[in-house]
């Protein structure tokens, strides 16, 4: 299961081919914490307390060929309406598709427990992960898409 962190740094992948990840820790319940900006809620959700609130459509992903939907994982309001190819920035600026598995192998996910997720983060901290872009059919390669994690640490003064 995906949560908003998530979503909100799959959505700063489109920022380019290259994404170095700052502060990267466990938070409570074993979740990864990624810093980023704050993102405003998406078009019609709302958080006043005693108003009724509407879901949000389910977005409209291309489809290829193949069955496989295609387009930015931003639209999605839940991990059930991510597509199976998400919009990225290739390393050498070609826009294209990387596998949502792919992506979610390459992010660490599926973690059983916190020391779990602290052995990946050790074992990944300054490596570089290439995943393959292709076009929207999902087969065609125009590129790689790189993730940097890089663990931030406590400083004692």
């Amino acid at each position: 299961m995906r949560n908003n962190g998530n979503r909100a740094f799959r959505a700063a992948l489109l920022a380019g081919g290259v994404i170095v990840l700052g502060s990267l820790g466990l938070a409570a319940g074993g979740a990864l914490a990624v810093s980023l900006p704050p993102t405003p809620a998406p078009a019609g959700v709302t958080a006043a307390d005693g108003q009724a609130t509407t879901p949000m459509p389910a977005p409209h992903y291309g489809k290829n060929a193949a069955g496989q939907t295609y387009g930015l994982i931003a639209s999605a309001a839940a991990a059930s309406q991510s597509p199976d190819l998400v919009l990225v920035v290739a390393t050498n600026g070609k826009q294209g598709y990387v596998t949502a598995s792919d992506l979610a192998t390459a992010e660490g996910t599926g973690f059983s427990s916190p020391q779990e997720a602290l052995a990946w983060q050790a074992a990944q901290n300054g490596q570089s992960q290439s995943i393959p872009v292709y076009k929207s059919d999902g087969t065609t390669r125009i590129g790689d898409f790189t993730l940097e994690v890089t663990v931030g640490r406590a400083v004692n003064k």
